[in-house]
């Protein structure tokens, strides 16, 4: 359940200095505050971004869309408590609207609260049935909950309506998890192809490669998940989810002790993110297979 778009470097100073201008020719201007708390969020500086949101939302109490713009912030910082209680501000503001919704199952997702999330998707359905992403979002919390069959319809549902990079990726972790690795590279192979610079695309294309015992591409799927981690870490050195990324496509290249370190230092940034929960124990269990194949 990872979807980052990589960020260009040009393009977030071209916004930072027009943001920044924007707050000067208007001090009260709230959407002026509401620009550069974004960008600022963009080069990972959370708190000067929350400072900045927070005073737009002083000026306007009443926006849903600053409340959500808040929560988006809080969930990149890893404050994922904080970013339900944003989005939850949304909803009340707001429950007629169905992004709000979705943003709040997205955040109960994050932290596993697998009902939550699907009753918030449910009520996207509800409101917008031709959207694609709450059957996306359902199609996750069937998945981890084991129930693969209903998790690949919720998929197909997703992609039927707009196919997707995302879809692809879910259906084809599905695939690997059911062992139809065939598939499962068939589906990355798509997702790579529609977003090629998303970290986590090519370590899950690297998996199904690895399923497939095809260890040359797979090393080469892991060698491009590691580029294209540290790209986005230039940008965002606290991106815990490229550090995820970069800590697990390590551990499988060999790279043990920068595996832990990284790994380590994404959890402290997001203690309660369950996908990174899961693969914290992953990436230290390779580490101690590869220390024990060393010494033997």
């Amino acid at each position: 359940f990872r979807s980052r778009e990589t960020k260009s470097s040009l393009w977030l100073n071209q916004a930072m200095n027009m943001a920044i201008q924007a707050r000067q020719r208007g001090e009260g201007v709230p959407q002026a505050y509401f620009s550069v708390g974004l960008v600022e969020a963009g080069f990972g500086n959370f708190e000067a971004s929350i400072g900045d949101l927070r005073k737009a939302l002083g000026l306007l109490p009443n926006s849903d869309e600053g409340y959500r713009r808040l929560g988006h912030v809080y969930a990149d910082w890893g404050k994922l408590d904080e970013s339900i209680m944003a989005y939850e501000n949304a909803v009340k503001i707001n429950p007629y609207y169905w992004n709000n919704h979705e943003q709040l199952g997205n955040a109960y997702y994050r932290i596993g609260n697998n009902l939550r999330a699907s009753q918030e998707y449910q009520s996207v359905i509800d409101r917008q049935p031709l959207k694609p992403d709450p059957y996306y979002g359902l199609g996750n919390v069937y998945f981890r909950m084991g129930r693969f069959a209903e998790a690949v319809k919720q998929y197909q549902k997703s992609h039927n309506i707009k196919p997707h990079q995302t879809t692809f990726s879910g259906l084809g972790t599905v695939y690997f998890y059911m062992k139809d690795y065939q598939k499962s590279v068939e589906m990355f192979k798509k997702a790579v192809e529609l977003d090629p610079e998303e970290s986590a695309y090519q370590h899950n294309l690297g998996d199904a490669y690895s399923g497939m015992k095809i260890k040359g591409l797979a090393d080469e799927a892991y060698g491009k998940c590691v580029a294209f981690a540290d790209q986005d870490l230039s940008l965002n050195p606290k991106s815990y989810e490229s550090l995820e990324d970069l800590a697990v496509c390590y551990a499988k290249q060999g790279k043990v002790v920068d595996a832990i370190l990284k790994i380590d230092e994404a959890h402290k940034i997001a203690p309660r993110d369950v996908d990174l929960i899961l693969d914290d124990p992953i990436v230290h269990a390779i580490a101690r297979e590869y220390k024990i194949a060393v010494e033997l």
